[in-house]
This record gives C-alpha cells, sequence and structure tokens, in this order.
C-alpha cells in the first residue's frame, strides 16, 4: 500500500505510537509521519506509507496550525501539564487582554527558540529527553523558527488556583514548539 492518511493522535500516545500501529495493521516497515506531536497533544498527523513517504520533506516545510490552552501563573519540567509542578505564582488581577495580545504578537515573524528539555532534538548523539531523564545537565541548541499568526481565541479565565487560562490558535514553521511558545509568553507577561 502506497498513500498518505490523516490520523487521529489520542493523548498519551506518541507519534512513534501511531506509526508501529500503522506498520502493523498494513504489514509495512516503510512508514513515517510528517512531524511530531507531543504524548499530551491530540490532533491530526500525517502517515505516510510505502513510497507516499517520499512527499514526507514536502509536507514537513509546510505551515502548520495548532489550537490550544495556555494557563498561566504555572511552569512544569516538561513545559505542559502532565509535568513536574516547577514554580507557582498568582497571575496580577491589572493584567488585561490588550496586554496579552499586543505580547502574542510580539511573536510573530522569525523567532529564535530553545526547544525543551523533554523533547526528541537531539543533542551530541542523544535526545534532550535522554539528559533530562538521567539529569544530566545539558546546553541546548536555540534555533530560528517562524511563527505567521498568534492569536488569543477565547477570553482569559481567572481560576481558582489565581492562575489565568485561554484558548489560542498560532500558524507556524517547521521545528515550531508551541508549548514552548506558551512558556516565552507567560515570561513575557
Amino acid at each position: 500500500m502506497d498513500g498518505i492518511l490523516p490520523i487521529w493522535k489520542e493523548k498519551g500516545m506518541t507519534s512513534h505510537d501511531v506509526v508501529n500501529k500503522v506498520r502493523r495493521i498494513f504489514s509495512t516497515k516503510r512508514v513515517g509521519h510528517g512531524g511530531t506531536l507531543d504524548p499530551d497533544v491530540e490532533g491530526v498527523l500525517i502517515v505516510a506509507i510505502g513510497s507516499g513517504t517520499r512527499v514526507l520533506e514536502y509536507l514537513l516545510e509546510g505551515d502548520k496550525t495548532y489550537a490550544g490552552e495556555i494557563t498561566l501563573g504555572y511552569s512544569t519540567t516538561t513545559e505542559d501539564a502532565s509535568g513536574e509542578l516547577v514554580e507557582k505564582a498568582d497571575v496580577p488581577e491589572e493584567l488585561s487582554i490588550q496586554e496579552i495580545d499586543e505580547k502574542m504578537k510580539e511573536f510573530v515573524g522569525l523567532i529564535e527558540q530553545t526547544p525543551p528539555l523533554y523533547s526528541a532534538v537531539r543533542v551530541q548523539g542523544h535526545r534532550l529527553y535522554e539528559y533530562a531523564r538521567a539529569n544530566i545537565p545539558v546546553e541546548r541548541p536555540s534555533r530560528k523558527v517562524n511563527i505567521y499568526s498568534f492569536k488569543r481565541t477565547s477570553y482569559p479565565q481567572r481560576n481558582e488556583e489565581g492562575t489565568v487560562s485561554f484558548c489560542f490558535n498560532v500558524q507556524c514553521g517547521k521545528g515550531t514548539y508551541v508549548r514552548t511558545l506558551a512558556v516565552d509568553l507567560g515570561k513575557k507577561l
């Protein structure tokens, strides 16, 4: 079989888990995906089979659009909701919608981004998450990523814990870590 499949990846699965399932279903080893989705993320994962894998390099170069939720006021080891709590602080009452929107606009364009420690980026032959799990310090390489739009899509909601949450959409280029974009926005705010 040759082709491209859009597959809904559920939370808890890795992109590699999806590829392995497709390999078993179609009894072939020639399967790849068009960009990693973190285990905490659910969404459409583009999977190519057989000669369909030849077009993956072109798909990887294209823009991607993500929708999610940002919660300001706490940070975790993995930069997502499933990580261990590192820091928690009340979000100031005076934080305005205008201030959030203005800071989000500052990320549009070509920006420098440092991948999270819990990521599959390779440094000296090992993945960053391997260093993190072994508690070995490592310098993470920064890289340039393109953000075409980054917009809030819901009103900020103040939570009982003193945090503030809102939904967003981001359109971005290859290599962008959306969870790091959220962390960097939180730092600016």
